[in-house]
């Protein structure tokens, strides 16, 4: 066999090497996102919240979505620790 038939072979530390910045760069936007999406929760809550507060007839019900928009909130900023901590949301470690 001769170099011309043979496909170029590359190289499997380069390979590796370059999934991993990768993987390290989707998990810092996944990151990110989290905490921008546990903002717009938080934003959420508070407004919710102060309809509540102005909205007597409408308290019980805004009162519930704004502790849903709370938990979710929580739940999220939780998320983006683990992450950030590499531990995947199920429990054990991220590779």
């Amino acid at each position: 066999m001769n170099d011309t038939t043979m496909p170029a072979t590359p190289h499997p530390e380069r390979q590796s090497a370059r999934a991993q910045l990768r993987s390290a760069a989707l998990r810092a936007d996944v990151i990110r996102v989290a905490i921008q999406v546990a903002a717009t929760h938080d934003r959420l809550a508070d407004t919710l919240r102060r309809l509540a507060e102005r909205q007597p007839g409408q308290a019980s019900r805004l009162s519930a979505r704004f502790r849903a928009a709370e938990n979710h909130a929580a739940r999220t900023r939780h998320l983006a620790s683990a992450l950030r901590d590499g531990i995947p949301p199920g429990g054990g470690t991220l590779p």
